[in-house]
């Protein structure tokens, strides 16, 4: 099945609903439906066709959604493209996959040599004209989407995502979010990243109305916004989180009007997953994926008090394991590499890359690149990523507990631990941290002392003025490190820490 038929079935069911929301426009599914036929049959004429690669440099707009839906209609294959990617990044995407045209802003520019079809005037003229009834691929076996990893080296992998993987993958979210339509979703997520991608079509497949938002947004901001669309469900990163935690605290929770909302792709400490339940809505639900997998693992609010720590219980149709550096399964409790096989987890890449040292596909197996292990009631509990761990001295390190203990000081905000080459230990623990204070360095000191065992205590703590992350909310690993390796601070913002 493609999975555009999954969404325009709602034309037939409830057409005057709207389907998605956006400023002052607004569309019903049936609206949606001869939409996205008319610019599917538009693609087709301007020579694309099923099984090529189409890029999507997109603004998050109605437009941007229906160029995803056109394009599956049509059996070709989604490759996301951030619109505001420097030129190099999209020149390396375009030649990496093989792409046949990008859909871009007007005005935009892409690298020589790369076909652009802008969403200007012609194009919507065009779209208007075109023929709404024509037959379309309804293979499920086509790419619906090449899902975008960069992989341990920074090039750029594409998992391979079928329309039937991505039904499958849709079919997890009920488990988490509940099987009824009518919500009303707030999308601040970027379209072109997974999580934003995956919530807003998973909505309009239930019969959900979409509003969407720009994700660029202060706490107050989308407080006000979530109570004047009447938004009963909504999906937020992290950084997102504590953003709207970082308000005063009021006796009713900030949106009480949630019927369920998601948080995931990045780490959360137990604390702040309690917190975030009591203090912006209590139906909440954490959840675990990858780019190869889709959703891995889901925690509920009704499980969240006891197993806070955790990312909850895989779906009940993946087959998780924690394994060994030989790919030999490990009992409960032990940490090992996380893998994980079932219907919709991709197997294989565009270009037939299957491997890499840290993330990728083995057998039939999909390995996340996490740390896990797995306690006796099957919830799973992350150790950071695989590349994160620190080896100091021969010992194991893993970041999050060292920057659980330094998170936990009163006038520290932020911490980033990671592991800096060292000739004599092979890795040294080292912290990047913001402060929310002045931070006496010696109370910090004792206080890694008092939590810490003394080969996990960092050999340098820096005070910095923020820590560079992804659009999703994660810290840019890599980017901490060479702060360290290039220019030395002030002796004011070091914290040098005894062997």
């Amino acid at each position: 099945m493609n999975i555009v038929d999954l969404i325009t079935r709602n034309a037939a069911t409830d057409p005057d609903r709207p389907a998605i929301i956006d400023g002052d426009r607004s569309i019903s599914f049936r609206e949606l439906a001869v939409l996205v036929n008319r610019t599917a049959s538009h693609l087709l004429g301007l020579g694309i066709k099923a099984d090529d690669r189409v890029g999507i440099a997109l603004k998050d707009s109605v437009d941007h959604v229906i160029a995803i839906l056109a394009v599956a209609r049509i059996g070709a294959a989604i490759v996301p493209v951030d619109w505001r990617a420097r030129p190099a990044e999209k020149q390396r995407l375009a030649e990496t996959f093989d792409v046949t045209a990008v859909l871009t802003e007007v005005g935009d520019t892409m690298p020589d040599g790369v076909p652009c079809v802008p969403l200007d005037e012609t194009w919507h003229v065009s779209v208007a004209t075109a023929a709404p009834c024509l037959t379309f691929p309804t293979n499920g076996s086509h790419t619906f989407l090449l899902n975008l990893s960069s992989g341990t080296t920074g090039t750029p992998k594409g998992a391979i995502v079928t329309h039937d993987d991505y039904r499958y993958r849709l079919a997890r979210y009920p488990t988490a979010y509940g099987r009824g339509g009518r919500y009303r979703y707030l999308s601040v997520m970027p379209l072109c990243f997974s999580a934003g991608r995956n919530l807003l079509l998973y909505n309009l497949v239930i019969g959900s109305t979409v509003i969407l938002y720009p994700p660029l947004f202060g706490p107050e901001e989308y407080v006000e916004a979530a109570k004047r669309y009447d938004v009963t469900t909504a999906f937020l990163v992290p950084t997102a989180v504590r953003w709207l935690l970082s308000l005063p605290e009021q006796a009713q929770p900030l949106l009480p009007g949630l019927r369920v909302w998601g948080t995931g792709t990045a780490f959360m400490y137990p604390e702040e997953k309690l917190e975030a339940a009591r203090r912006i809505a209590p139906n909440i639900v954490f959840g675990y994926s990858a780019s190869g997998t889709g959703g891995i693992s889901t925690l509920g609010a009704d499980n969240l008090a006891a197993h806070a720590e955790t990312v909850g219980r895989p779906y009940f149709s993946i087959d998780l394991q924690i394994v060994d550096s030989q790919d030999h399964p490990l009992p409960a409790g032990e940490i090992g590499r996380v893998r994980c096989q079932g219907p919709g987890v991709s197997r294989g890449y565009y270009g037939g890359e299957t491997d890499d040292s840290e993330e990728g596909i083995k057998g039939d197996w999909f390995y996340t690149g996490e740390l896990g292990a797995l306690d006796e009631a099957g919830y799973l509990t992350l150790h950071g990523r695989s590349s994160s761990l620190i080896i100091r001295g021969g010992a194991n390190v893993y970041p999050e507990e060292v920057e659980r203990v330094i998170l936990s000081h009163h006038a520290v905000a932020e911490a980033a631990v990671i592991g800096r080459p060292s000739p004599v230990l092979g890795e040294e623990v080292v912290a990047a941290v913001v402060a929310k204070q002045p931070i006496e360095q010696r109370d910090l000191l004792n206080f890694c002392r008092k939590e810490l065992s003394s080969y996990k205590i960092p050999a340098e703590i820096r005070v910095v003025p923020a820590l560079p992350k992804t659009t999703s909310g994660k810290v840019k690993r890599a980017e901490v490190l060479a702060q360290f390796n290039t220019a030395q601070p002030t002796q004011a913002a070091r914290i040098h820490l005894p062997e």
